[in-house]
């Protein structure tokens, strides 16, 4: 069957699939179609059906990574959504996402991100590897409080936590330091003078927030720590030492493809080992 994309936005919106959608979505979630979650883990190549929608139905979906909406010609199916890569659909109420395992970082709006500083571009921005296909553009301007006369004070090298607010095929990726308020929050250069980054799988990147409490908690065992997680695979950790912080590196490297119940025998018998004792993640 022929096909068309979506242009119905009110229908069918790209989100982060971690992003905290409300009540009023989590209840529709609660009331998800048995179809969508039967799919649920199902390994999908590029082109795989995920799964339709009635004709007249009313129920909102968000669709992450590696999905997109199409129409089809079927009169009885309102839209169908099909994978553009390979990976695991996952879910989260009416949440759906692709888990691809491995392969290159591909950039979404609205993903928080941590980049290194590779060089100046022109004007007032920096191109910025966040390890896709393309280095992404970061304005001086773009932080709180920058102006003209008083520009952010990023350098080569540096580490900068940000969120992407474009990502159009066929242009860079647009990086912002700001929030919609104007407010950095969490965003900006981290890490100048300590700590150490650890790249690991974009997939293991979202398993980590999707539950802080969980495998991010593990490593407050080990001590008090410092930890950004990037949704392109990127992590910032820093420990109250440096033999800590190499342990914490060594913990979160051994997470991927690991369950929650061996996570939590690693991270005790390193405990056991090194001697390091119970902290409060800041």
């Amino acid at each position: 069957q022929s096909t068309m994309e979506v242009a119905d936005a009110k229908k069918l919106i790209n989100r982060d699939p971690d992003e905290d959608f409300g009540e009023e979505s989590m209840e529709e979630g609660e009331e998800a179609d048995d179809a969508a979650d039967g799919d649920v883990e199902r390994l999908l190549l590029p082109g795989d059906l995920a799964f339709s929608e009635p004709a007249g139905s009313d129920a909102k979906c968000v669709l992450g990574v590696g999905l997109r909406a199409l129409l089809s010609n079927d009169d009885s199916i309102e839209f169908e959504v099909r994978a553009t890569r390979s990976g695991y659909l996952r879910q989260r109420g009416r949440s759906f996402w692709l888990d691809c395992p491995g392969g290159r970082y591909q950039p979404a709006r609205g993903d928080c991100v941590i980049g290194v500083v590779a060089r100046r571009s022109m004007g007032d921005a920096v191109l910025v590897d966040i390890g896709s296909s393309e280095p992404a553009s970061l304005s001086l301007l773009s932080f709180e409080n920058a102006t003209k006369r008083n520009r952010a004070d990023v350098r080569l090298g540096d580490l900068v936590y940000a969120r992407l607010a474009r990502c159009d095929p066929g242009l860079e990726p647009e990086l912002v330091c700001v929030d919609s308020n104007g407010r950095s929050d969490t965003l900006g250069v981290v890490g100048r003078d300590s700590g150490t980054l650890v790249v690991v799988p974009p997939s293991l990147a979202r398993r980590l927030l999707a539950d802080k409490r969980r495998l991010l908690g593990l490593l407050d065992q080990l001590g008090k720590c410092e930890a950004t997680v990037g949704l392109n695979g990127r992590l910032w950790l820093c420990g109250s030492s440096w033999p800590h912080t190499v342990a914490m590196t060594g913990a979160v490297a051994s997470f991927h493809q690991r369950p929650d119940e061996e996570c939590q025998k690693l991270v005790a018998e390193m405990q056991r080992t090194l001697g390091l004792g119970n902290g409060v993640r800041s």
